[in-house]
């Protein structure tokens, strides 16, 4: 995935995800966010208005997507947060598509999963985003 942020790109590939600090290309440097592999499509951007103030630190957009170790927040200064590693671990080589969703004032994170190679997979599960 490539989601942008006010203080730069977040970029997700087989090794992990990177931060690329800047509003210029020629700004970039790479720079080593995480080494949780990001399921493949699975980023969305969400005002961090949404979220606990205690949490994201910042009402600007922040991107959050599902990793090998659960669902990660990248935050609008490159940092990482990881939302629920206890409690979501995911195969490596996955494909998915997030959409966040507010139902009858409860805020969600819905994440379609599949495999890549033809097995199936399912995740499901069920967290007040606060």
């Amino acid at each position: 995935f490539i989601e942008p942020v006010a203080g730069g790109l977040f970029v997700g590939d087989e090794r992990g995800v990177w931060f690329l600090p800047g509003n210029e290309p020629e700004q970039f440097r790479l720079s080593k966010a995480s080494d949780a592999v990001a399921v493949r499509r699975s980023s969305v951007v969400v005002n961090g208005t949404h979220f606990n103030k205690d949490l994201t630190q910042t009402d600007m957009d922040v991107v959050v997507w599902l990793s090998t170790e659960g669902y990660m927040m990248g935050k609008p200064s490159g940092d990482i947060l990881s939302l629920h590693p206890e409690r979501i671990r995911v195969a490596a080589g996955l494909e998915g598509r997030s959409r966040f969703v507010i139902r009858d004032g409860i805020k969600q994170i819905i994440t379609l999963v599949a495999a890549t190679n033809g097995q199936t997979y399912g995740l499901a599960i069920d967290t007040i985003l606060q």
